[in-house]
Protein backbone atom coordinates (compact mmCIF):
# COMPACT_ATOMS: atom_id res chain seq x y z
CA UNK A 1 0.00 0.00 0.00
CA UNK A 2 1.45 3.35 -0.99
CA UNK A 3 0.39 6.96 -0.57
CA UNK A 4 1.04 9.54 -3.28
CA UNK A 5 1.34 13.32 -3.19
CA UNK A 6 1.66 15.01 -6.58
CA UNK A 7 2.94 18.42 -7.64
CA UNK A 8 2.93 19.75 -11.20
CA UNK A 9 6.34 19.87 -12.85
CA UNK A 10 6.77 23.48 -13.97
CA UNK A 11 10.57 23.51 -13.91
CA UNK A 12 13.60 21.27 -13.45
CA UNK A 13 15.19 21.34 -10.01
CA UNK A 14 18.55 20.22 -8.68
CA UNK A 15 19.16 18.04 -5.64
CA UNK A 16 20.76 21.02 -3.88
CA UNK A 17 17.78 23.30 -4.60
CA UNK A 18 15.43 20.82 -2.96
CA UNK A 19 17.50 19.57 -0.03
CA UNK A 20 19.00 22.96 0.89
CA UNK A 21 15.66 24.77 0.92
CA UNK A 22 14.86 26.48 4.22
CA UNK A 23 11.65 24.46 4.65
CA UNK A 24 13.48 21.11 4.46
CA UNK A 25 14.66 19.32 7.63
CA UNK A 26 18.38 19.25 8.29
CA UNK A 27 20.54 16.28 7.28
CA UNK A 28 18.27 15.00 4.51
CA UNK A 29 20.05 12.44 2.34
CA UNK A 30 19.32 11.04 -1.11
CA UNK A 31 20.34 7.44 -1.61
CA UNK A 32 23.30 6.96 -3.92
CA UNK A 33 23.74 10.66 -4.74
CA UNK A 34 25.58 13.70 -3.50
CA UNK A 35 23.84 16.94 -2.55
CA UNK A 36 24.92 18.87 -5.63
CA UNK A 37 23.60 20.60 -8.75
CA UNK A 38 22.51 17.37 -10.44
CA UNK A 39 18.98 17.73 -11.83
CA UNK A 40 16.47 15.46 -10.09
CA UNK A 41 15.07 13.00 -12.58
CA UNK A 42 13.47 9.56 -12.58
CA UNK A 43 13.26 7.62 -9.31
CA UNK A 44 14.95 8.89 -6.14
CA UNK A 45 14.88 7.91 -2.44
CA UNK A 46 15.19 10.57 0.27
CA UNK A 47 15.64 9.81 3.96
CA UNK A 48 16.66 11.13 7.36
CA UNK A 49 19.65 9.26 8.88
CA UNK A 50 18.67 7.37 12.01
CA UNK A 51 14.99 8.32 11.72
CA UNK A 52 13.70 6.96 8.43
CA UNK A 53 12.59 3.39 7.81
CA UNK A 54 11.24 3.07 4.26
CA UNK A 55 12.28 6.59 3.23
CA UNK A 56 10.41 8.82 0.77
CA UNK A 57 10.40 8.06 -2.95
CA UNK A 58 10.30 10.91 -5.44
CA UNK A 59 9.61 10.09 -9.08
CA UNK A 60 10.05 12.92 -11.57
CA UNK A 61 8.27 12.77 -14.90
CA UNK A 62 7.74 15.39 -17.59
CA UNK A 63 4.43 16.45 -16.06
CA UNK A 64 4.74 15.87 -12.31
CA UNK A 65 6.70 15.26 -9.16
CA UNK A 66 5.28 12.17 -7.42
CA UNK A 67 6.10 11.93 -3.70
CA UNK A 68 5.47 8.37 -2.49
CA UNK A 69 5.27 6.69 0.92
CA UNK A 70 5.03 2.94 1.50
CA UNK A 71 3.88 0.62 4.28
CA UNK A 72 6.20 0.66 7.25
CA UNK A 73 7.26 4.27 6.73
CA UNK A 74 8.12 6.05 9.97
CA UNK A 75 6.47 9.21 11.24
CA UNK A 76 9.70 11.00 10.25
CA UNK A 77 9.24 9.70 6.69
CA UNK A 78 5.68 11.04 6.53
CA UNK A 79 6.80 14.45 7.81
CA UNK A 80 9.67 14.48 5.33
CA UNK A 81 7.24 13.68 2.49
CA UNK A 82 5.07 16.69 3.39
CA UNK A 83 8.14 18.95 3.53
CA UNK A 84 9.30 17.75 0.12
CA UNK A 85 5.83 18.39 -1.31
CA UNK A 86 5.70 21.90 0.15
CA UNK A 87 9.12 22.84 -1.19
CA UNK A 88 8.32 21.43 -4.64
CA UNK A 89 5.07 23.40 -4.72
CA UNK A 90 6.84 26.62 -3.69
CA UNK A 91 9.60 26.24 -6.26
CA UNK A 92 7.13 25.33 -9.01
CA UNK A 93 4.57 27.96 -7.93
CA UNK A 94 1.77 25.44 -8.07
CA UNK A 95 -0.74 23.49 -5.99
CA UNK A 96 -0.51 20.11 -4.27
CA UNK A 97 -2.75 17.09 -4.91
CA UNK A 98 -3.07 14.08 -2.61
CA UNK A 99 -5.09 10.89 -2.78
CA UNK A 100 -7.82 12.58 -0.75
CA UNK A 101 -7.61 16.20 -1.92
CA UNK A 102 -7.05 17.86 -5.31
CA UNK A 103 -5.38 21.19 -6.03
CA UNK A 104 -4.64 22.30 -2.47
CA UNK A 105 -2.86 25.56 -1.86
CA UNK A 106 0.31 25.29 0.21
CA UNK A 107 -1.45 26.74 3.26
CA UNK A 108 -4.40 24.34 2.86
CA UNK A 109 -1.99 21.42 2.53
CA UNK A 110 -0.05 22.47 5.64
CA UNK A 111 -3.24 22.67 7.70
CA UNK A 112 -4.24 19.07 6.88
CA UNK A 113 -0.97 17.20 6.29
CA UNK A 114 0.84 18.09 9.47
CA UNK A 115 2.64 16.14 12.21
CA UNK A 116 -0.64 14.81 13.61
CA UNK A 117 -1.54 13.41 10.19
CA UNK A 118 1.92 11.87 9.88
CA UNK A 119 1.67 10.17 13.26
CA UNK A 120 -1.84 8.85 12.61
CA UNK A 121 -1.38 7.74 9.01
CA UNK A 122 1.55 5.45 9.76
CA UNK A 123 -1.01 3.13 11.41
CA UNK A 124 -2.75 2.49 8.08
CA UNK A 125 0.11 0.21 7.10
CA UNK A 126 -1.06 -2.51 9.49
CA UNK A 127 -4.25 -3.21 7.57
CA UNK A 128 -2.41 -3.38 4.27
CA UNK A 129 0.21 -5.77 5.65
CA UNK A 130 -2.48 -7.96 7.24
CA UNK A 131 -4.29 -8.29 3.94
CA UNK A 132 -1.08 -8.99 2.11
CA UNK A 133 0.05 -11.84 4.33
CA UNK A 134 -3.42 -13.26 4.90
CA UNK A 135 -3.74 -13.88 1.18
CA UNK A 136 -0.14 -14.49 0.06
CA UNK A 137 1.51 -16.50 2.87
CA UNK A 138 4.88 -15.32 1.57
CA UNK A 139 7.83 -13.21 2.62
CA UNK A 140 7.70 -9.60 1.46
CA UNK A 141 10.84 -7.81 0.37
CA UNK A 142 10.42 -4.18 1.38
CA UNK A 143 12.93 -1.90 -0.41
CA UNK A 144 13.77 0.74 2.17
CA UNK A 145 15.87 3.87 2.52
CA UNK A 146 19.29 2.17 2.70
CA UNK A 147 18.70 -1.57 2.19
CA UNK A 148 15.81 -3.97 1.85
CA UNK A 149 13.91 -5.47 4.78
CA UNK A 150 12.25 -8.91 4.68
CA UNK A 151 9.01 -9.52 6.53
CA UNK A 152 7.28 -12.87 6.94
CA UNK A 153 6.19 -15.57 9.41
CA UNK A 154 9.29 -15.33 11.62
CA UNK A 155 8.97 -11.57 12.08
CA UNK A 156 5.26 -11.90 12.69
CA UNK A 157 5.83 -14.41 15.49
CA UNK A 158 8.60 -12.29 16.99
CA UNK A 159 6.69 -9.01 16.98
CA UNK A 160 3.38 -10.44 18.21
CA UNK A 161 4.80 -12.66 20.95
CA UNK A 162 3.54 -10.31 23.67
CA UNK A 163 0.11 -9.77 22.04
CA UNK A 164 0.72 -6.08 21.30
CA UNK A 165 -1.91 -3.53 20.42
CA UNK A 166 -2.19 -2.59 16.76
CA UNK A 167 -0.32 0.67 17.30
CA UNK A 168 2.43 -1.07 19.25
CA UNK A 169 2.80 -3.64 16.48
CA UNK A 170 3.17 -0.90 13.85
CA UNK A 171 5.87 0.78 15.92
CA UNK A 172 7.71 -2.53 16.29
CA UNK A 173 7.62 -3.10 12.53
CA UNK A 174 8.87 0.43 11.83
CA UNK A 175 11.63 0.16 14.42
CA UNK A 176 12.75 -3.23 13.02
CA UNK A 177 13.00 -1.74 9.53
CA UNK A 178 14.75 1.40 10.81
CA UNK A 179 17.30 -0.66 12.76
CA UNK A 180 18.35 -2.65 9.71
CA UNK A 181 18.86 0.59 7.74
CA UNK A 182 21.29 2.08 10.25
CA UNK A 183 22.67 -1.02 11.98
CA UNK A 184 26.24 0.20 11.41
CA UNK A 185 25.57 3.08 13.82
CA UNK A 186 24.57 0.63 16.55
CA UNK A 187 27.10 -2.19 16.21
CA UNK A 188 30.77 -1.35 16.74
CA UNK A 189 33.20 -2.54 14.05
CA UNK A 190 30.45 -3.94 11.86
CA UNK A 191 31.43 -4.52 8.24
CA UNK A 192 28.88 -4.50 5.42
CA UNK A 193 29.97 -6.57 2.40
CA UNK A 194 29.14 -5.08 -0.99
CA UNK A 195 26.35 -6.87 -2.85
CA UNK A 196 27.49 -7.61 -6.41
CA UNK A 197 25.84 -9.16 -9.45
CA UNK A 198 27.35 -11.89 -11.62
CA UNK A 199 26.03 -13.29 -14.91
CA UNK A 200 26.41 -17.03 -14.30
CA UNK A 201 25.41 -20.02 -16.40
CA UNK A 202 22.07 -20.26 -14.56
CA UNK A 203 21.35 -16.53 -14.79
CA UNK A 204 22.26 -13.31 -13.01
CA UNK A 205 22.95 -13.90 -9.31
CA UNK A 206 23.63 -11.59 -6.38
CA UNK A 207 26.64 -12.37 -4.22
CA UNK A 208 29.02 -11.05 -1.60
CA UNK A 209 32.36 -12.07 -0.09
CA UNK A 210 32.87 -13.32 3.49
CA UNK A 211 36.33 -13.16 5.05
CA UNK A 212 37.53 -14.52 8.42
CA UNK A 213 37.88 -12.34 11.52
CA UNK A 214 35.26 -9.76 10.53
CA UNK A 215 31.91 -9.03 12.15
CA UNK A 216 29.48 -8.83 9.21
CA UNK A 217 26.00 -7.82 8.20
CA UNK A 218 24.62 -10.66 6.08
CA UNK A 219 22.30 -9.10 3.53
CA UNK A 220 20.09 -11.41 1.51
CA UNK A 221 21.82 -12.63 -1.67
CA UNK A 222 21.95 -15.74 -3.81
CA UNK A 223 25.57 -16.74 -3.21
CA UNK A 224 28.17 -16.27 -0.47
CA UNK A 225 31.84 -16.45 -1.53
CA UNK A 226 34.06 -17.73 1.28
CA UNK A 227 37.55 -16.34 0.68
CA UNK A 228 40.61 -17.09 2.83
CA UNK A 229 43.30 -15.82 0.45
CA UNK A 230 43.63 -14.72 -3.18
CA UNK A 231 42.82 -17.70 -5.39
CA UNK A 232 41.26 -19.65 -2.51
CA UNK A 233 37.48 -19.37 -2.41
CA UNK A 234 34.32 -21.46 -2.19
CA UNK A 235 30.87 -20.47 -3.46
CA UNK A 236 27.97 -21.34 -1.15
CA UNK A 237 24.22 -20.94 -1.45
CA UNK A 238 23.15 -18.21 1.00
CA UNK A 239 20.47 -20.36 2.68
CA UNK A 240 22.97 -23.19 3.19
CA UNK A 241 25.56 -20.81 4.59
CA UNK A 242 23.33 -19.37 7.32
CA UNK A 243 22.50 -22.92 8.49
CA UNK A 244 26.14 -23.86 9.07
CA UNK A 245 26.22 -25.11 12.71
CA UNK A 246 29.12 -23.12 14.19
CA UNK A 247 28.02 -19.67 12.99
CA UNK A 248 27.03 -17.19 15.70
CA UNK A 249 24.10 -15.26 14.26
CA UNK A 250 21.62 -12.62 15.36
CA UNK A 251 18.57 -12.64 13.14
CA UNK A 252 17.45 -9.18 12.03
CA UNK A 253 14.50 -10.05 9.81
CA UNK A 254 13.20 -12.95 7.74
CA UNK A 255 16.40 -13.33 5.70
CA UNK A 256 19.21 -11.20 7.15
CA UNK A 257 21.61 -11.62 10.09
CA UNK A 258 24.48 -10.20 12.09
CA UNK A 259 27.40 -12.62 11.88
CA UNK A 260 30.02 -12.72 14.62
CA UNK A 261 33.61 -12.94 13.41
CA UNK A 262 34.78 -16.42 12.37
CA UNK A 263 38.35 -17.22 13.41
CA UNK A 264 40.85 -18.63 10.92
CA UNK A 265 40.64 -22.23 12.16
CA UNK A 266 36.84 -22.36 11.99
CA UNK A 267 36.86 -20.58 8.64
CA UNK A 268 39.16 -23.21 7.09
CA UNK A 269 36.94 -26.00 8.43
CA UNK A 270 33.90 -24.31 6.96
CA UNK A 271 35.56 -23.93 3.56
CA UNK A 272 36.54 -27.61 3.64
CA UNK A 273 33.01 -28.58 4.55
CA UNK A 274 31.42 -26.62 1.71
CA UNK A 275 34.06 -27.92 -0.71
CA UNK A 276 32.82 -31.51 -0.30
CA UNK A 277 31.05 -32.78 -3.44
CA UNK A 278 28.27 -34.35 -1.35
CA UNK A 279 27.71 -32.46 1.88
CA UNK A 280 25.71 -34.06 4.68
CA UNK A 281 22.37 -32.43 5.39
CA UNK A 282 22.70 -29.56 7.86
CA UNK A 283 20.14 -29.90 10.61
CA UNK A 284 18.48 -26.74 11.82
CA UNK A 285 20.13 -26.12 15.18
CA UNK A 286 17.76 -23.19 15.75
CA UNK A 287 14.62 -23.95 13.73
CA UNK A 288 12.94 -20.63 14.43
CA UNK A 289 16.07 -18.57 14.01
CA UNK A 290 17.75 -19.90 10.90
CA UNK A 291 15.15 -21.92 9.06
CA UNK A 292 14.96 -20.75 5.42
CA UNK A 293 11.84 -18.75 4.76
CA UNK A 294 9.05 -19.34 2.30
CA UNK A 295 9.34 -17.83 -1.21
CA UNK A 296 10.02 -14.11 -1.30
CA UNK A 297 8.08 -11.55 -3.28
CA UNK A 298 8.85 -7.88 -3.79
CA UNK A 299 5.75 -5.79 -3.33
CA UNK A 300 5.86 -2.09 -2.59
CA UNK A 301 2.11 -1.79 -2.98
CA UNK A 302 -0.15 -4.59 -1.66
CA UNK A 303 -3.22 -4.68 -3.87
CA UNK A 304 -5.89 -3.95 -1.29
CA UNK A 305 -6.33 -2.77 2.25
CA UNK A 306 -8.22 -4.62 4.97
CA UNK A 307 -10.46 -2.39 7.04
CA UNK A 308 -9.92 -2.35 10.78
CA UNK A 309 -13.65 -3.04 11.12
CA UNK A 310 -13.24 -6.37 9.28
CA UNK A 311 -11.15 -7.83 12.09
CA UNK A 312 -14.05 -9.33 14.02
CA UNK A 313 -13.89 -12.36 16.36
CA UNK A 314 -10.10 -12.68 15.98
CA UNK A 315 -7.03 -10.94 17.32
CA UNK A 316 -5.72 -8.69 14.55
CA UNK A 317 -2.40 -10.51 14.16
CA UNK A 318 -4.06 -13.94 13.75
CA UNK A 319 -4.88 -13.28 10.11
CA UNK A 320 -1.28 -14.18 9.27
CA UNK A 321 -1.56 -17.56 10.93
CA UNK A 322 -4.36 -18.90 8.77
Amino acid sequence: MSYHIKIKNQQSLSVKQLVSHHNMPEQVCIRGQEIDDTIINGYNKFYLPGKSSRGVALTVSQDSYDVELNIGASTADYILATKIAIVLAELNDTTISTEADDELSIDEFKSIYNENWASDYRLHSVSAVLQHFATQHQVAKLPSCVRSFYFGPYMLDKLTADSPSEESFVDKVIESIRRVQFIEDEITDLNVPTIMEADLTDGVKTLFVVLPNFKLLLQKADIVILSKAPGSSVNVNYDDFVKYPSLVLERLDEEQYLLSAINNEQFVKMMEYFSQPLKPVIQNRLPKEVQPSVPTITNEEPESQLSINDKIHRKWWQFWRE
